[in-house]
């Protein structure tokens, strides 16, 4: 999909008490996990967390081409994660989401958004290249049904990759992605958001680092088929918000 403009974003517009109120609760929420025995790791779609990849190194800075053709060597996500539904979230993030769907000239149809997703990178840790949905029909989340619910309860296993238990979630896919950065870039080295603009995605040379999410409170937007990735924190902790937003496939 050819796009006039692949991202739209937002500087500084979030108060920087606000995305402190946010890391603390997201911190809050991470021990408590953590307290009753709970994971809290960054999962990826292809089981690529290191948490499943013990003895395996990082896949750091790898190209797009070189990731497709590790074999597997890697792994490529390793984060800190917690949820949160809080309305005021949404209230708070949703004039901006609409601002940059109509002025990036998107005009996407959307009607929900999944659960805010808290990230916490500490140093070491990445999200190599991956992308957040395909968007058409294949990304579509599939409503579970009761014998499938009770194997994962009694197994106590998540649902299989894009299985929900929600109805709201019934047939739609991810179209929107969007990152806030909770944290004062003084505060972290590396932890750079970049996308991949090339079609084939194996070239490793059109790649753009996003400088707009640099600065504390700025959000950014961008379509959730576009290919991403996190660099690795070589210093301090990165923090940031992030949010999938949902509609019927493309037809």
């Amino acid at each position: 999909m050819n796009l006039h403009n692949q991202y739209y974003w937002f500087k500084e517009v979030i108060p920087h008490n606000v995305c402190d109120n946010i890391i603390r609760m997201g911190n809050k929420q991470i021990e408590r996990i953590e307290k009753y025995g709970g994971d809290t790791s960054g999962t990826t779609r292809g089981g690529g967390e290191k948490t499943k990849n013990e003895g395996k190194v990082s896949a750091k800075e790898l190209t797009p081409k070189e990731q497709l053709e590790s074999g597997g060597k890697y792994y490529a996500r390793d984060s800190e994660v917690a949820w949160f539904n809080d309305q005021w979230l949404y209230d708070m993030v949703w004039p901006y989401l609409e601002e940059a769907n109509k002025e990036s000239g998107w005009n996407w149809d959307f009607d929900w958004a999944e659960s805010f997703q808290f990230t916490k990178y500490k140093e070491g840790g990445l999200y190599n290249w991956h992308n957040d949905g395909g968007s058409d029909i294949h990304g579509e989340y599939i409503l579970a049904d009761e014998k499938m619910l009770e194997k994962c309860k009694d197994e106590k296993v998540s649902l299989p990759n894009l299985y929900t238990d929600d109805k709201t979630f019934e047939g739609k896919v991810r179209k929107i992605s969007m990152t806030m950065n909770l944290t004062d870039p003084k505060e972290y080295d590396g932890g750079k958001l970049k996308f991949d603009l090339s079609k084939t995605h194996d070239s490793g040379v059109d790649i753009m680092e996003i400088d707009e999410i640099n600065r504390k409170g700025s959000i950014v937007f961008f379509p959730s088929f576009m290919s991403h990735t996190i660099t690795p924190i070589t210093r301090g902790t990165r923090y940031s918000l992030v949010l999938w937003v949902l509609g019927k496939p493309w037809r």
